[in-house]
């Protein structure tokens, strides 16, 4: 017993490295560093700087609402805790490369620690979890909230109590604030209070699990919550709006047979292996593992509230009208990594070595596109820390004040970032900027360029008239947190 446990830790502890492999390898050359995560860094820095907390998180592109504050709070705790540039960054990789600690106990508690091994390696291969993990969007967060609302369910379904019904709900809850995009793992949690509410058990019992999951959810909310206390309901009437009438500008037509039998197993080959034909050969046969399990399915409740969860949220998103970019399907991907683990374990029951050669050959497509990937892939970070040097070297400045007209936010934001972050940023400093009129005519001449890559071009508008752009103060980026109110 003793020797299978060793063996079991050896093996989890070979997953974990192997995580933290594919995640930061080359890290420098593919933390991403475009206009969002940098605006909110921006955003953190300065509110952490003037002794404040913000209660609202990032705007939402899709509509007048912000999302939580959670996601910006966790930006500041690592830009605390982790030196240099990159220390957020490098948290949320981080986060990213334990999350096969998670799988393995999600595993465990379902079925055994054979199959907790299995999910473990799939959470650490998985393209869309290596490629995005250098990444810090609150999209990206989402997907570890939900992790651990699965871990948390798993552990209640083993053992359930007033205490993994909390910290199940709590987490569930949190992945909804991060981004709305998660919205519908509320579902999972309409579920489980729909069991608890049908087990044999007194009024009192009942009124308590009900009283818990209202407020692990409300808990969630309060910043918001406080918020709006304090500003006349603004946000909860911005989701409102957006919700009855706002979404209708970013309609989306789709099927219900392109959603079945295009988007759905594409994105899950694409989430798993970088491979959208994938998708479907691993659908098919998810499927066909419900079936074969019909008789002994009440036996497998994990999967039961999982995959009954995901057809409810696939339902919810046909009637979605906005744009489904890969990004706002974050929650999805613990649920195509535990039905794909799942799958693979439920054929191996039945049939070893089609199960073997299924597992091979997956395995063998998983290594060769993360393999690509980890090598090839190359954020815009070393362009930007180019043009900075570029800059500094160029005007001999050590303080800046940052100006653009109609420039791109994809460098203005992340060189902002690079220099308030060194306390280079300064409303008397040297004046640098972007511009791209539409005439031209308020643009510099290109005597003034100070650094040029690719489609970026940066001035010096030191003698130059700037009357007409705007100054990227990081007190104005932080205000951007209040633009739809």
């Amino acid at each position: 017993m003793a020797t299978t446990t060793k063996k079991t830790g050896l093996i989890l502890s070979l997953i974990v490295i192997l995580s933290f492999f594919l995640r930061f390898y080359r890290f420098s050359h593919r933390w991403v560093l475009n206009q969002d995560q940098a605006r909110d860094t921006v955003m953190i820095m300065y509110a952490l700087k003037n002794k404040t907390l913000p209660l609202l998180g990032s705007p939402a592109s899709a509509g007048p609402f912000n999302f939580g504050p959670y996601y910006h709070w966790l930006i500041g705790f690592f830009k605390n805790t982790i030196p240099g540039i990159s220390g957020p960054w490098i948290g949320f990789t981080a986060f990213s490369a334990i999350m096969p600690f998670l799988f393995y106990f999600i595993g465990k508690n379902t079925i055994n620690k054979s199959f907790a091994l299995l999910v473990a390696l799939l959470s650490a291969i998985t393209i869309g979890q290596v490629a995005h993990a250098p990444d810090m969007l609150n999209t990206v967060l989402t997907s570890y909230l939900v992790t651990i609302s699965f871990f948390c369910l798993s552990r209640h379904i083993k053992n359930s109590n007033c205490i993994t019904l909390f910290l199940f709900s709590y987490f569930t809850s949190l992945a909804t604030v991060s981004h709305f995009q998660s919205l519908g793992i509320f579902s999972l949690t309409f579920l489980v209070l729909l069991s608890e509410l049908l087990r044999k058990q007194s009024i009192k019992e009942k009124i308590i699990k009900v009283t818990i999951i209202a407020f692990s959810t409300l808990l969630t909310y309060l910043p918001l919550i406080i918020f709006d206390i304090n500003n006349q309901g603004l946000w909860i009437k911005s989701v409102i709006n957006y919700y009855v009438s706002g979404q209708n500008k970013f309609y989306y037509p789709v099927r219900w047979l392109t959603d079945i039998f295009v988007f759905w197993p594409q994105l899950w080959g694409q989430v798993i292996s970088g491979n959208v034909l994938v998708g479907y050969g691993l659908s098919a046969l998810f499927i066909f593992s419900l079936i074969i399990n019909l008789k002994n399915i009440k036996k497998h409740k994990f999967i039961l509230f999982l995959t009954a969860s995901f057809l409810l949220q696939v339902i919810l998103i046909r009637y979605y009208k906005g744009v489904r970019s890969p990004e706002y399907f974050f929650t999805f991907h613990p649920y195509f990594i535990f039905f794909t683990g799942w799958t693979l374990w439920q054929i191996r029951q039945k049939q070893k070595t089609f199960a073997i050669i299924i597992s091979f050959g997956l395995l063998l497509i998983i290594s060769k596109n993360n393999l690509k990937l980890i090598i090839n892939d190359q954020s815009q970070a070393h362009i930007i820390q180019q043009i900075k040097k570029d800059i500094e070297i160029k005007t001999g400045q050590g303080s800046f004040s940052f100006y653009t007209l109609h420039g791109d936010n994809m460098v203005n934001l992340p060189l902002v970032y690079l220099f308030y972050h060194q306390g280079q940023i300064r409303d008397g400093g040297y004046k640098i900027g972007t511009c791209q009129s539409k005439t031209n005519q308020s643009c510099p001449d290109s005597g003034l360029i100070v650094s040029k890559h690719q489609n970026y071009t940066i001035y010096d508008l030191n003698e130059h008239k700037i009357e007409e752009y705007d100054h990227f103060s990081p007190q104005k980026i932080y205000n951007w947190l209040y633009v739809n109110y």
